[in-house]
């Protein structure tokens, strides 16, 4: 009797975990942080179509290497804003192999070496920050349903930027860019304990704890990241 109920117990708690509900997950968009220096914008003013380069993130133990980053769809569509934009866009390549030189120990020595008034660096760009929550509301009638025992966690993005006048070798502006999942909802299966679900091939199966922003949505990110900093320099 007592091996029955363990057994009864136990197929109760795995059926619960495997119980899941369909609903449509939704989170706010995040703000972006934005700041640029009165003299950018004179720069502006008189440069219309400047001559920039992209400076991707770095090893913080060697200011001069760039991180081993796989990104080059996200760097590419940089450059591509900011080529539509009428900037005159460097190789990023070139520029940095003149930053291993030893002689170069500061920005505004390498103008002349370069032909370049802006670096526009990529300071960082993060694909793992959570985004939680432990509401969800079903997809006919649109009523709100509570998690009671977990959350409900989703990835999003990241992307910091700074511009740096050459030849004042001057941080000009400094820009923070969000990427927030379903922000205009999403649909899933969710259990109790907040874990999703997609249906792929014909089965329900979980999606990771873990699920980096796919480059699709990352590269869209980045594009319209761009294009706002671009808004943002005059």
């Amino acid at each position: 009797m007592k091996r029955i109920l363990i057994l009864v117990l136990f197929f109760s708690l795995f059926s619960s975990c495997f119980k899941v509900q369909r609903g449509i997950i939704t989170f706010s968009e995040t703000s972006p942080d934005i700041y640029t220096k009165l003299s950018l914008r004179k720069f502006f003013q008189s440069n219309p179509n400047p001559k920039i380069v992209l400076r991707v993130p770095q090893s913080a133990k060697d200011a001069t290497t760039e991180e081993s980053f796989s990104h080059s769809n996200v760097y590419n569509a940089i450059e591509k804003e900011l080529l539509k934009s009428g900037f005159n866009v460097r190789d990023r390549g070139l520029f940095k192999e003149i930053l291993k030189k030893p002689s170069i120990t500061d920005y505004s020595k390498m103008k002349d070496l370069t032909d370049t008034d802006l670096i526009l660096e990529l300071v960082n760009l993060r694909t793992d920050i959570e985004y939680s929550t432990n509401e969800y509301v079903t997809p006919k009638k649109g009523k709100k349903r509570k998690l009671t025992s977990g959350n409900i966690t989703l990835y999003g993005a990241s992307a910091e930027f700074k511009i740096i006048l050459i030849n004042t070798n001057e941080v000009a502006g400094s820009y923070e860019f969000n990427y927030a999942p379903c922000t205009r909802g999403c649909p899933y299966y969710i259990n109790e304990q907040g874990k999703v679900f997609k249906r792929r091939e014909g089965r329900i199966t979980e999606v990771p704890s873990y699920e980096n922003v796919e480059t699709d949505f990352l590269v869209e990110f980045m594009s319209a990241s761009t294009r706002e900093l671009i808004e943002n320099f005059y």
